[in-house]
């Protein structure tokens, strides 16, 4: 029996009585605490500042950027040309002011996307009230500066897909408001051809997958010469199938393995990454291996000939990302954590790789190229290094504009280390802060982990972990541990669902070793994660509370029973396996952190922190996790964002405040101790 399922009622009145009750609690806390006020009209000048870089995305020879400052919490979407972006200060060119659309529509608008059309002065604008996963697409004129009064592809708000074909015709998937409905996991289960004016209520599916099917997306991509509608049936998290859009609702399939993530396409040629080995007839394409399939060979007898390897990396790499522009292919990949790219060229005679003269010992965080031209940017910073811009050409990059430094970085050092997991398994991971704090002993330490869905951590410039963490004497350590696909497919995939434990086991190892080379004491350990990472950290609070003196649990899942019950929960059995499954079931039973709290032992200090507007991790995991730890200890905080959505913020106010409850809580958990 579930004493606090009744807090899975997100709008219910009891749970939201019982919400603002907490809210109020948390609320009062933090006004208290003399810093707090300081920290977050630090942290707002900070995420509002007009010296940040505004990355770009770049279409047509245009960038295309979406930016927030203290006159823009909500955002503007704005454009320049490419050679005006290079300008130290570009004149931008505003088209959409979410703010004033905000105020003009009273809504809370938040912007989730946008989709330009080719060669046209036509976007679709992807917007979202409160911050949901769920939205609505409105076609706008670019040249205007407005959304079309009699919008034709005007959709119900849901959880939707969409992309042009041309200006007169999309893909959708969506809500018909039929028979058929969402998947079980809530997302498009088909997407049809809808043009204008037709009735797309009554338009006929051009793909319609299973009800059990996580979803089925349409999107497009573009070389230089065609643009290419597809779509993919994603029957798992990590199983798909992808289908060329000819016309005339005609679908040609990728004969490709089912594990394999499409990255991009290059004169013709369709480049996909292997998370499973290929076998086709006496050839074996090796998991990992990054391969080119031309366009014209995918339905032929030919395509075994002419499928090519464009890289395989080694055990201690993976590949990031894949941008192609008009004179080749980019590849980010990472080698022992730290990014390195490529260029590679197609010729008559095959690939050709060479290395791009990027900064070493860092992470390339952003990469865009205009398939129309050579068009080519990307970024590259670390813990202490802030963000710089690259122009690439070819295989050389020039520095386009540098981040100054947010935080003072005097006598601040990153290191890196290996130790053993349990298991024996060697995992990595980044210690960073002051030279002295380290060599002292027994420093304050925020440890912060994901470990899940491929998602690879690499070092990350944050101004907020400067200002209010690093500059005050703590230390920040960075856990790669498996989950993600820091060191390719098998980091992730071998700690997939009965296996999920070793995940903590990782994490709890780092500790250890911090712990056992004199670094810190148990007592000064805090960690912090969201999402999946939030799941993390109910893990580490239920089995390893002796580890930790406390604990930030951010948009979590805890209750790891009723996952598939919360939508979208059903779409991650991939990864968490299914519940209805009895020896799943079992498994869960002892590892789901909701089910697993013992009122004989000591728990430190948690602090969750979700939203209520979280359709993508249902809110009643913190709310129910929350109430059991009011029931057994009453020792934790609680703090729900009415809007915000997975993000947990709808502006930059929003996420300032937040980000100073959090390092508050952590200053007296962890700074403030003997």
């Amino acid at each position: 029996m579930d004493d606090f399922q009744w807090l899975e009622d997100v709008e219910g009145s009891k749970a939201l009585n019982w919400v603002e009750s907490k809210n109020k609690e948390t609320k009062l806390w933090v006004n208290n605490r003399p810093i707090f006020k300081d920290l977050k009209n630090q942290f707002e000048k900070t995420l509002e500042n007009d010296k940040r870089i505004p990355f770009p995305y770049l279409q047509d020879e245009y960038a295309y950027n979406f930016w927030t400052d203290k006159n823009n919490k909500k955002g503007v979407f704005r454009r320049c040309k490419f050679e005006q972006y290079l300008k130290a200060k570009p004149k931008w060119e505003n088209i959409l002011d979410i703010d004033t659309l905000s105020l003009q529509e009273n809504k809370d608008w938040v912007m989730k996307g946008y989709l330009i059309l080719e060669d046209s002065n036509k976007a679709l604008i992807l917007l979202s009230e409160g911050g949901t996963d769920k939205g609505v697409a409105r076609e706008y004129d670019l040249d205007k500066k407005s959304f079309l009064d009699e919008n034709p592809f005007n959709f119900p708000e849901c959880k939707f897909t969409i992309d042009w074909v041309n200006s007169n015709e999309v893909l959708y998937g969506g809500d018909f408001e039929d028979s058929i409905g969402p998947t079980t996991s809530g997302y498009p289960r088909g997407v049809k051809s809808i043009t204008r004016g037709s009735d797309y209520k009554n338009s006929p599916y051009l793909y319609l997958g299973k009800e059990s099917d996580v979803g089925v997306w349409a999107f497009s991509l573009s070389d230089e010469d065609n643009k290419y509608n597809l779509i993919q049936r994603s029957k798992t998290f990590y199983d798909y199938e992808y289908y060329l859009y000819q016309g005339e609702n005609k679908l040609i399939k990728f004969p490709v393995p089912e594990k394999s993530d499409l990255k991009g396409v290059f004169k013709g040629l369709f480049i996909f990454y292997l998370q499973e080995d290929w076998k086709i007839l006496n050839r074996v394409f090796p998991k990992g291996s990054l391969v080119s399939i031309p366009i014209e060979d995918i339905d032929s007898a030919e395509l075994i000939s002419s499928i090519e390897i464009i890289t395989f990396p080694h055990s201690e790499q993976s590949i990031m990302d894949v941008a192609c522009s008009q004179e080749g292919v980019y590849i980010h990949l990472l080698n022992n954590v730290c990014s390195e790219l490529y260029f590679c060229d197609y010729q008559d005679y095959g690939w050709q790789t060479y290395s791009v003269n990027t900064p070493e010992n860092g992470s390339i965080t952003y990469i865009s190229a205009d398939p129309q031209n050579s068009n080519v940017l990307c970024s590259f910073e670390n813990f202490i290094v802030p963000q710089t811009l690259y122009k690439i050409d070819r295989d050389l990059a020039t520095v386009s504009k540098t981040l100054p430094a947010q935080f003072d970085t005097k006598n601040m050092t990153v290191q890196k280390h290996q130790t053993s997991s349990f298991d024996g398994t060697t995992v990595t991971y980044f210690l960073v802060g002051k030279k002295e704090v380290i060599k002292k002993g027994n420093a304050p330490v925020l440890q912060y982990g994901y470990g899940g869905f491929k998602i690879s951590m690499t070092p990350k410039y944050s101004a907020t972990l400067g200002k209010g963490w690093l500059e005050k004497g703590g230390l920040y350590v960075l856990a790669i541990i498996r989950g993600g696909s820091e060191f390719g497919p098998d980091w992730h995939s071998t700690t997939l669902v009965k296996n999920r434990h070793k995940r903590a086991e990782d994490f709890a190892s780092i500790i250890r070793d911090l712990v056992s080379r004199g670094v810190t004491t148990v007592s000064k350990v805090g960690i912090r994660g969201g999402s999946n990472g939030g799941l993390l950290m109910g893990s580490m609070y239920t089995k390893f509370p002796e580890d930790i003196g406390a604990v930030i649990c951010q948009v979590p899942l805890l209750d790891m029973l009723r996952y598939t019950a919360l939508p979208p929960g059903a779409s991650w059995i991939g990864e968490y396996g299914d519940p209805s499954s009895d020896d799943v079931l079992s498994y869960l039973k002892d590892n789901s952190p909701y089910h697993n709290m013992d009122e004989q032992k000591h728990y430190p200090p948690i602090f969750f922190i979700t939203s209520s507007k979280d359709d993508r991790v249902h809110p009643g995991h913190a709310r129910k996790m929350s109430a059991l730890c009011d029931h057994y200890f009453k020792n934790n905080l609680y703090y729900e964002n009415r809007v915000g959505g997975h993000s947990g913020s709808s502006d930059t106010t929003q996420l300032a405040e937040i980000e100073a409850m959090i390092y508050c809580f952590l200053m007296q958990n962890l700074m403030e101790k003997k």
